[in-house]
């Protein structure tokens, strides 16, 4: 029998990283006073595909079916819309609103490292401000959240959807092209460009325009130095996308140099996010040695949504962390470190080893009486037994992690030495027969 592709089971050790990770998340969580809700993990499928939700792809990596009413229900795909949801028939709440979800979502996308067809997400938003301060204490809670959970060589990369909107009206993109656009602007980290080229083509973008594309959106750096370039290359004047999007990241770095996180903080004109209710700023968290991961922690400004479900406009912002992906990354490290551990020699463990059969005995009788000198030490004493020759006698010590191996052979009789290896080091001398070097 085989479980679901896409699904996973999670061992004993497994559920005890996991419930760590999530307990450190949620401390911080805590302390920054969001509040937990809870929602149901099915959602009607109507509900999960409403205009203004996740879009025409994420709609493709429902799950969904008939219940036994006939209705279509769908699994949740993320735990923004079923928020949305829950606040339209709990409208009696006070402004803002900082509340955090935990729970497992589905999507029926490829797998592979790092993206699984069910996962967990942790989440937080702000909801009622549409300050860009409220932006900013989302990046800094995850800061926070980062440090706690000892990871620090990451960065936070951050764009806005109205200034990549504005970008490609001033580079003449079409109205039915952008959102195609936008979704291969978001590959850009991940396709070569030839892959990229295809996709624009898709969308009807031409080689020379898809070139101009491309080349807009590779800026990225520190926050005010992008910012500078955006002033120098784009109509910040003309074009009200533009300048609306400049105008809110440039906020948005004051607020985040402000907390003092401003060195994590890269603007990065390739990030778009692949759902399509992000309005403003979006964010995405990378982890420099766990690049093959990528995004672990996501999530930007959706304004225009929960309008949807409620028929008045509530700004909102928010981000989610991928636990399932952060499990992945701290289970690696923890095998590289047993790795490491079990790849270390042990400096108290010796194999004698035989040149040739004829010491054989010879080395059978000095373990027996390096036994007996080395017994308070507790080393551990090896000796051949299934008559290899020394190549693969040292091998065998290798493999055991043995450091040091005494070679017994013809130098024992004429000179009255014998060969002390050291396998960490790769080196090796003589040493007297007398063996007082071993055992004093």
């Amino acid at each position: 029998m085989q479980r679901v592709k896409g699904m996973r089971d999670f061992s004993a050790e497994m559920m005890q990283e996991k419930n760590i990770l999530v307990n450190k998340i949620k401390q911080v969580f805590d302390i920054f006073n969001f509040k937990q809700i809870d929602t149901p993990v099915l959602e009607y499928f109507d509900t999960l595909t409403k205009q203004g939700t996740g879009g025409s792809e994420i709609e493709a990596q429902t799950f969904n079916f008939l219940d036994f009413g006939k209705r279509r229900v769908g699994l949740r795909y993320d735990l923004t819309v079923p928020l949305a949801r829950y606040l339209s028939q709990n409208t009696n709440f006070s402004i803002p609103q900082k509340l955090q979800r935990f729970g497992k979502v589905w999507r029926y996308e490829d797998t592979k490292k790092g993206r699984y067809r069910e996962f967990c997400q942790y989440d937080i938003d702000i909801i009622g401000s549409k300050d860009q301060s409220a932006d900013a204490q989302i990046l800094f809670c995850a800061y926070c959240v980062m440090k706690n959970i000892g990871i620090t060589n990451f960065a936070f990369q951050i764009n806005n959807r109205k200034l990549i909107d504005g970008v490609l009206n001033y580079l003449g993109i079409a109205l039915d092209q952008k959102i195609g656009v936008m979704r291969t602007i978001d590959k850009i980290e991940k396709l070569n460009k030839q892959q990229l080229l295809n996709e624009f083509h898709k969308y009807g973008i031409e080689k020379i325009q898809a070139n101009e594309i491309l080349n807009s959106f590779a800026l990225t750096g520190p926050m005010f130095d992008v910012l500078k370039s955006i002033k120098k290359r784009f109509p910040i004047a003309e074009e009200p996308s533009v300048r609306y999007g400049f105008l809110e990241l440039e906020k948005l770095a004051e607020y985040l140099t402000s907390y003092g996180i401003d060195k994590v903080c890269k603007f990065n004109l390739s990030i778009v996010r692949g759902l399509d209710y992000y309005t403003g700023n979006v964010f995405e968290t990378t982890i420099k040695e766990g690049k093959q991961l990528g995004n672990v922690c996501g999530g930007g400004r959706y304004d225009q949504m929960l309008g949807t479900f409620i028929g008045k406009e509530i700004p909102c912002t928010g981000i989610s962390f991928g636990v399932d992906r952060l499990l992945d990354y701290f289970i690696a490290k923890k095998n590289e470190k047993k790795a490491k551990k079990k790849n270390k020699m042990n400096k108290n463990a010796l194999f004698i080893a035989n040149a040739d059969k004829e010491h054989s005995l010879t080395a059978m009788n000095i373990a027996s009486f390096l036994r007996e000198k080395l017994k308070r030490k507790k080393t551990i004493i090896e000796t051949e037994i299934t008559g290899r020759n020394l190549s693969n006698q040292i091998k065998y010590a290798s493999n055991q992690n043995i450091r040091y191996v005494l070679i017994v052979g013809r130098d024992f009789e004429s000179l009255g030495k014998i060969t002390l290896k050291d396998l960490e080091k790769h080196t090796e001398e003589k040493i007297s027969s007398d063996l007082k070097k071993i055992y004093e």
